[in-house]
């Protein structure tokens, strides 16, 4: 991990890291479907993608086929999928962008931007808007 990117609190920071509360948050709360679409194309197979791809119709067709209890489960299993395909115990995660990025979109006070490690993991690539990032440890600004 040499990689830093940032982010910042002051818009849309809640200090949520918990990797499952942040996805199920994501795509039950706000109907995101980019976590999804990122992990069925780099991570998922057979049964569980199947499920993955009718949730994410679900979500673009606003049919609220799935609960909240059953969006966080598929969230687990593909957690639990994930660390066995890359031998990690990920608990947390952070969306971070670039420092102009974060400066233009995500903060009013330039002082308030933060600096991270990056992950090997990767939950969702929004290009410019941002990386979803997924770390075993709990992420915490570089001093």
């Amino acid at each position: 991990m040499d990689n830093i990117m940032y982010r910042s609190e002051d818009s849309y920071g809640s200090g949520v890291r918990d990797i499952l509360d942040v996805m199920t948050y994501e795509i039950y709360g706000l109907n995101n479907t980019d976590i999804l679409y990122y992990v069925c194309k780099h991570y998922l197979e057979d049964k569980l993608k199947y499920t993955v791809t009718e949730l994410m119709y679900s979500i673009e067709e606003g049919l609220d086929e799935f609960t909240e209890e059953e969006v966080y489960d598929v969230c687990k299993r593909i957690v639990d999928i994930i660390n066995k395909k890359t031998n990690h115990n990920l608990k947390y995660v952070l969306w971070l962008a670039e420092k102009s990025v974060v400066s233009n979109l995500y903060t009013d006070d330039p002082a308030n931007i933060d600096a991270y490690y990056t992950s090997d993991i990767i939950l969702s690539d929004l290009g410019s808007d941002g990386i979803l990032f997924a770390y075993d440890d709990y992420p915490e600004p570089i001093q």
